[in-house]
């Protein structure tokens, strides 16, 4: 699994420190020291500007109200769009989410700002590329192919592209969760947390839950899915209290899950355990957030968690 909380650079402090910048970022908030201000992420999805006021949700705001923890109005509001209101149901703390998004689990995505993520992203697509270019040369000549581990994911990837796109898809998360046994990067490289590429994952055999969701990740391309509609979703597990990534395939207007865990697929929305944190694929790192519609609360309320009402930590 992840370690987010395992280590000085564990992912639960970074999500904090992130999201606790953006926050500041866009409330303005000044420091009563020099340093630079952080530039606030632009948001890459759209929201009906004339007609609602929309609110959103940073993920430090998410964890506090997850955590039983109260948030202020400085800490939990990441960007606003104020408009008219439309007529909605003000008894409620907070109304309807107001439209779909197109991302999965139906939450509203920012850039991420600068950090560990985006190195450890940018580092990963350097290898991605190359391992590209290697999975292209063996299909191109297989007895010339320098790397075993390139032909099995070709093997696989041919036999998946016979079926219908829904089995592929399940046929591909089967297949490599079975190539992969589940090792921490601690005992397999001595590190706390280090993104493999896949060819390296398929060579050694092992990983830890994002190298399952890399090397899924670069199977779907090879199967010819668009970057579009993949998503590796770090998110928090709240059914078994840890961290943890995915990959997520938009296909048939569903996102699917593929999880190194059990070798079915499911719709985002079967799985309200997962708390979302960040999206990651080719467009870059992207923070999640929530939105409604409706008034601002009182800052002392309780704040209502980015994930499906009635689940509990």
């Amino acid at each position: 699994m992840l370690a987010f909380n395992q280590a000085p650079s564990s992912w639960r402090r970074l999500i904090i420190i992130l999201a606790t910048a953006t926050t500041m970022a866009v409330m303005g908030v000044s420091s009563a020291s020099s340093a630079p201000k952080v530039v606030a992420p632009e948001p890459i999805v759209s929201w009906p500007h004339s007609q609602t006021a929309v609110r959103f949700f940073t993920i430090n705001q998410i964890l506090a109200g997850h955590d039983g923890r109260l948030a202020t109005r400085q800490s939990v509001q990441l960007a606003s769009i104020d408009s008219v209101e439309t007529s909605h149901d003000n008894s409620a703390p907070f109304a309807r989410q107001v439209e779909r998004t197109g991302e999965p689990f139906n939450l509203y995505t920012f850039r991420a700002p600068e950090g560990l993520l985006w190195t450890k992203w940018r580092n990963l697509q350097s290898e991605l590329v190359r391992d590209a270019e290697v999975i292209s040369d063996c299909r191109s000549d297989p007895n010339q192919c320098p790397s075993p581990a390139a032909l099995r994911l070709l093997s696989l990837v041919d036999q998946a592209r016979r079926m219908p796109r829904h089995v592929a898809i399940a046929i591909i998360n089967r297949s490599i969760n079975l190539s992969i046994r589940y090792v921490s990067d601690m005992t397999q490289h001595g590190v706390p947390d280090l993104w493999s590429a896949p060819i390296a994952t398929l060579t050694s055999g092992q990983g830890d839950c994002e190298d399952y969701a890399i090397a899924k990740y670069e199977a779907m391309r090879q199967l010819g899915i668009a970057a579009d509609d993949l998503r590796i979703l770090l998110v928090r597990d709240r059914a078994v209290g840890q961290d943890h990534a995915v990959l997520s395939v938009q296909y048939g207007g569903r996102w699917n899950v593929l999880d190194n865990r059990h070798s079915y697929v499911v719709d985002t929305t079967d799985v309200p355990q997962f708390l979302p944190l960040f999206s990651i694929n080719h467009a870059g790192v992207k923070l999640f957030a929530a939105s409604y519609a409706g008034f601002w609360p009182d800052p002392s309320n309780d704040i209502a968690p980015a994930s499906p009402a009635g689940v509990e930590d």
